[in-house]
């Protein structure tokens, strides 16, 4: 699994999360850590992964 799977399967994890806890928060934030480095993905990116 490369880095971009990765990110789109842990944001599928927490939106399934968010919906069946109340509690969980409204937002997703994602950051990846490679051997680059840190990188958080700007929101509009994360919400276009949810659209898919």
């Amino acid at each position: 699994m490369d880095v971009e799977e990765g990110v789109e399967v842990a944001i599928r994890a927490i939106q399934s999360a968010m919906e069946r806890d109340a509690f969980s928060g409204n937002g997703i934030l994602v950051a990846t850590v490679t051997e680059e480095g840190f990188k958080m993905l700007p929101e509009e990116e994360v919400k276009s992964k949810l659209r898919k």
